[in-house]
């Protein structure tokens, strides 16, 4: 192409079977597709008044390891108005962008799907597995890019229709809502399936404010895929059905309603098993949150819990919880060493103070490690200092301990040097 002094230019730039992903480099976009691009370019006229065809096919597509239909993007600029459409899954997807080029940079842009499979938009963004849908109906939003925070969008959903692990779920009437910068406001959403269901009305203040009622049966595997990083959960599963209404701000919610799990299982990267057989409720209301009766499986046992968590806010008041669990076995704690407890414990306090009191029934212990039962005999000197040298600082918050360990089972130590045999409880 060219460039005269007159400001006049005229250029052409043609790509050919470029690699998706050469051009993600990390390969955090779209990570689920694979595919080529080919891209077409024509411009001419001056800087004041340009004028621009271009095209860009992404072709050769997979979406994870299935081939899809092409995409398609024409971009189109006259004087000072510039257009890019963008088209793809045969037409079932239409992104149209207009854009003003004029000091208060106007736009409208509208995202509209026919019967578009969800599960392939959602995975431009993000990994998405185990859940499909069909989506119909539109995205649209009107402003000025020079005033981003004035902008709002209004989504309007025809269809919306979800297979979620096996449960189909859909919209029972159209879905409306409205985001705009201080406001998220959900107009009307309700979906309904055979074991599954979701109803929400209300809206959510970005300044802090909400006013939310929430009705729903949802699988918890669904929510995963949402959940930060940080939270260190690397699976759920089970049920969990939600009868809400969230008010107030995010310094003094008031929240009254119910939780019932069913059937839960949650893994945490950083302990060994999981825990399974969730089920019980959790009740929340204003000033306290009640764990009415919460148990489960985990490490070969099982526990139930209940008790209260007193609030102030969003700040923890008070609390007392009971513990009571069976044949739960621990490993991990002291090297070698594996043990199976019962414990019946009540956690009692507030952030300044908290007391453990009860009993822990040791029903099986194992080490597994060598001990020198010679030299710990013969050695004289076992002062064991409890306070570390530097450490008597005044501690922020006081654990209190009353509780009696049991070992009602024998103790037997063997090996070449003695054979032991205790007949007590440990304490």
């Amino acid at each position: 192409g060219f460039y005269d002094f007159d400001q006049s230019f005229q250029a052409e730039m043609t790509v050919s079977k470029l690699n998706f992903h050469d051009i993600d480099r990390s390969k955090s976009v779209a990570v689920q597709y694979e595919g080529k691009m080919d891209m077409t370019l024509t411009a001419s006229g001056t800087v004041p008044q340009p004028q621009a065809q271009a095209k860009i096919v992404f072709n050769s597509l997979s979406y994870t390891g299935k081939p899809i239909e092409d995409v398609v993007c024409d971009i189109s600029l006259k004087n000072q108005d510039m257009r890019a459409i963008v088209a793809t899954f045969r037409k079932k997807l239409i992104v149209t962008f207009d854009l003003g080029l004029t000091p208060d940079l106007p736009y409208r842009a509208e995202l509209s799907m026919r019967q578009a499979a969800i599960e392939q938009i959602l995975s431009v963004a993000m990994e998405w597995k185990d859940m499909t849908g069909i989506i119909t109906g539109t995205i649209t939003s009107a402003g000025s890019l020079n005033r981003l925070r004035e902008a709002s969008a209004d989504v309007k959903l025809s269809e919306l229709r979800l297979d979620v692990y096996g449960q189909q779920l859909k919209n029972s009437r159209p879905i409306d809502f409205v985001v705009t910068e201080k406001n998220f406001t959900v107009n009307s959403l309700e979906m309904r399936g055979k074991e599954l269901g979701l109803f929400a009305q209300g809206f959510l203040n970005f300044q802090g404010d909400f006013n939310l009622d929430l009705d729903g049966i949802i699988d918890l595997r669904g929510v995963a895929p949402f959940l930060p990083d940080s939270a260190g959960i690397s699976s759920l599963a089970g049920r969990a059905q939600v009868i809400c209404s969230v008010h107030g701000t995010f310094a003094q919610p008031e929240i009254d309603g119910l939780l019932e799990l069913t059937d839960g299982a949650v893994k945490h990267r950083d302990y060994p098993d999981p825990v399974t057989g969730l089920n019980g409720k959790i009740a929340f209301s204003r000033q306290n949150i009640e764990i009415i009766r919460l148990g489960g499986n985990v490490s070969q046992g099982s526990f139930e819990t209940s008790g209260k968590i007193a609030l102030a806010g969003t700040t923890l008041k008070d609390f007392a919880v009971e513990l009571t669990g069976n044949h739960i076995a621990v490993k991990n704690v002291v090297d070698s060493l594996a043990f199976t407890v019962s414990p019946r414990i009540r956690v009692a306090g507030s952030l300044r103070e908290q007391r453990v009191t009860g009993e822990i029934m040791v029903n099986q212990a194992l080490y597994t490690k060598e001990l020198d039962l010679k030299s710990v005999i013969g050695n004289k000197n076992r002062n064991i200092s409890l306070v570390i040298p530097g450490s008597e600082k005044q501690a922020k918050s006081t654990l209190l301990l009353d509780v009696v360990v049991k070992a009602p089972k024998d103790i037997r130590f063997k090996n070449k040097f003695a054979d032991i045999e205790i007949r007590a409880n440990a304490l």
